[in-house]
């Protein structure tokens, strides 16, 4: 009997035995599939990473390429703004021109008609 009762005591240490690793083990399994699923939301994650990567890389190829463009037109209004004031300057010194030539051409009217009047003169004493 009390070969019966350490066997009995044996059995039931094993028993509390299995019972304990049975948690244990269900604890690192819990362990076990947590890790997964952060394996893979960690994958989730980076594939996210490249992506927004991809996405930054090509926003700074456009940020780079309006910067060039805005350059090159800056560089255009300062130009036409250049052109401008020769076209300005341009406009003064034909309308002096025509100034000096409508006085020129009085002038050359006024000796014209001294001229003629001469002629008639020279004519008429004739």
């Amino acid at each position: 009997m009390a070969n019966n009762a350490s066997e009995l005591e044996r059995l039931r240490n094993l028993v509390k035995e299995l019972e304990e690793r049975e948690v244990k083990l269900e604890g690192e399994l819990l362990e076990y599939y947590g890790l997964k699923e952060q394996e893979s939301d960690i994958a989730e994650l980076q594939k996210q990473l490249k992506i927004k990567t991809v996405e930054i890389d090509m926003l700074n190829i456009t940020i780079n390429s309006l910067q060039t463009e805005r350059k090159k037109l800056q560089e255009e209004i300062a130009h036409g703004a250049s052109i401008k004031k020769e076209l300005e300057v341009a406009r003064n010194k034909i309308k002096e021109l025509q100034r000096q030539i409508q006085l020129d051409a009085n002038q050359t009217k006024t000796q014209l008609l001294f001229l003629k009047q001469q002629v008639s003169g020279f004519q008429a004493k004739e």
